[in-house]
């Protein structure tokens, strides 16, 4: 399957997401911050990178940005940001863009 790198630095959903990817086969790398994202994908080529907006030393957009410098990886861009400012900024940096407006501690997903 492929390989997918998470940045999120909180690690409740950092972990919900890396059980779901891995239930579908796929190998996933984490960062919790903007600068170990950018050191993993320049040491390991990735499929799809998840990308928090609001992670510690560079922000998501920055690191979209880097990123697109580096290769053309799909990148889903995770945000709880509901400015319209952001939603613009979402429109240049990513392909898909996921609003998060629920407390990530109460999800729930099966893990059969």
């Amino acid at each position: 399957m492929a390989d997918l790198l998470i940045v999120e630095d909180e690690k409740n959903m950092q972990e919900i997401i890396v059980q779901y990817m891995k239930r579908g086969g796929h190998t996933c790398f984490t960062a919790d911050d903007g600068i170990d994202a950018l050191m993993t994908l320049k040491n390991h080529p990735m499929d799809l990178m998840i990308l928090d907006i609001m992670i510690p030393n560079l922000d998501g957009f920055s690191v979209c940005k880097m990123a697109r410098e580096m290769s053309n990886l799909p990148i889903i861009m995770l945000t709880a940001k509901e400015s319209e400012y952001c939603r613009f900024c979402l429109l240049f940096c990513s392909q898909l863009i996921f609003q998060l407006s629920w407390d990530c501690s109460s999800a729930i997903f099966p893990m059969d």
